[in-house]
């Protein structure tokens, strides 16, 4: 999955949705 980026920074977590053509709609590939 290439457009879901995430970091982790001490104990946080970042998750960044980057989907532009889809306006970062969420789908099943997404979500599992």
């Amino acid at each position: 999955m290439g457009f879901v980026n995430y970091e982790v920074d001490g104990m946080v977590g970042l998750i960044t949705i980057n989907r532009p053509e889809a306006l970062n709609a969420l789908n099943s590939q997404v979500l599992t």
